[in-house]
């Protein structure tokens, strides 16, 4: 998928929103090279949650570009045989859901194919038969949040570059302190003025607190808690707390489940779709899953087995106990 199509994307929400007057002006973030670096740095990221099992001649990245941004992508039997493509959405069936794709393909072979959804061909979809919509409004969301704190960070590199100010009554004086302070900063072990100099009582001068203001280390630390949770959103583990003393185990994976109620919904859908289109399909073999799922869940089970065991054993002493008193 091409960068304008992430623009019309995009743009087609922001226009929407504007023109319902659903967000002030003033809260809009940037949109600027920065924003749309972290947008693609953070799409590639969620790409590498997914792993796709399909013939050899299917574009898996095009795939997911589509899955994700577009919320579902299309298969369908073609001049070049059963493909993954993007599709528009037309009809309603009882339930208020589509039930025909059509196919608007630059190739001259498929470039205006319709298909009745569950007859004639399938969709994958991250929302199921419903919501039609990917994650670049949430992949925005937090790319401006990142520029943002890249902005401050210039904004405060600057401004930490901050230079000595001096004040005098007139030119004179303020040649004789330039001159006092070119010898001070060439690192002369000491310097020599006239007394005039030294005691020019009208001469005021200002510095500015430069660490005081320097807040870059903390921006980093917000910027790195706006990616971990990013990356919750999305179920990838991630550190989920500050470092401290005394910090336990189950602090730390405390936010497991977390990770697996969050792509639960994602990890069904695009299964079920899966499971349909190699039934009309079997040839396909299309396989599309999240092994981080399988790690949490593992690391999720073995939480509980251990909490149950720490109970039970627990239970187990508190028996022993009533039994040797008795």
């Amino acid at each position: 998928m091409s960068r304008n199509d992430n623009r019309r994307t995009v743009g087609y929400w922001e226009a929407l929103k504007e023109s319902l007057g659903i967000h002030p002006q003033e809260v809009k973030g940037q949109g600027n090279l920065t924003t749309e670096y972290y947008f693609w740095l953070l799409l590639n990221t969620v790409k590498g949650i997914f792993e796709i099992d399909c013939p050899d001649y299917w574009d898996k990245d095009y795939m997911l570009d589509v899955l994700l941004l577009e919320g579902y992508f299309a298969v369908i039997d073609t001049y070049y045989g059963v493909l993954p493509l993007r599709a528009g959405l037309a009809g309603l069936n009882v339930f208020n859901r589509p039930n025909e794709v059509i196919i608007a393909n630059h190739d001259k072979h498929i470039t205006n194919i319709r298909g009745r959804i569950g007859k004639d061909c399938e969709i994958v979809s991250l929302h199921g038969s419903g919501y039609r919509r990917g994650i670049a409004h949430i992949l925005q969301i937090y790319a401006e949040k990142l520029a943002n704190c890249d902005a401050a960070i210039d904004v405060n590199l600057i401004n930490s570059k901050t230079a000595h100010v001096f004040g005098a009554k007139d030119q004179k004086e303020a040649e004789a302190l330039k001159a006092m302070y070119d010898r001070i900063s060439q690192g002369k072990p000491a310097v020599f003025v006239k007394t005039r100099v030294a005691e020019l009582s009208d001469t005021s001068f200002f510095k500015a607190d430069v660490k005081q203001n320097f807040v870059t280390p903390d921006i980093q630390i917000a910027k790195r808690k706006i990616i971990e949770e990013f990356l919750t959103v999305f179920g990838v583990n991630n550190a989920n707390t500050d470092k401290r003393e005394r910090l336990n185990s189950e602090e730390v994976n405390s936010n497991n489940m977390e990770l697996l109620v969050n792509t639960s919904y994602w990890n069904k859908n695009i299964t079920d779709a899966c499971e349909r289109c190699n039934k009309m399909f079997p040839d396909i073999n299309l396989s599309i899953t999240m092994p981080f799922r399988d790690i949490e869940e593992l690391r999720c089970q073995h939480l509980i087995d251990s909490i149950s065991s720490a109970g039970s054993e627990s239970e187990q002493r508190g028996e022993d106990d009533e039994e040797n008193n008795s």
